[in-house]
């Protein structure tokens, strides 16, 4: 497949992860973290779900793509998607 297989890349640090929460922080939702007791118990475990549907796009996309624009000032931009399917 050649062009077509993805790249590798740098795994991010938490600082990274910070640096980009706060440049989308100002021009996205702040959702809720929600947790299941029901589900913790079916998992031995505490889960915790990240409610990025409540998102203005209704997805967590535009975490990626408002943090992209932030880091690139050329105004050239282009995305689109194509919904996850659920089945």
């Amino acid at each position: 497949m050649g062009d077509m297989e993805p790249k590798s890349r740098p795994r991010l640090g938490l600082d990274e992860v910070r640096l980009a929460a706060e440049r989308v922080s100002a021009h996205l939702h702040k959702t809720p973290v929600l947790t299941s007791t029901h589900l913790n118990a079916l998992a031995g475990r505490q889960l915790f779900f990240k409610a990025e549907h409540l998102q203005k796009t209704g997805s967590f996309k535009a975490r990626g793509a408002c943090n992209a624009v932030c880091l690139d000032q050329s105004g050239l931009f282009f995305f689109f998607s194509i919904r996850n399917l659920n089945v």
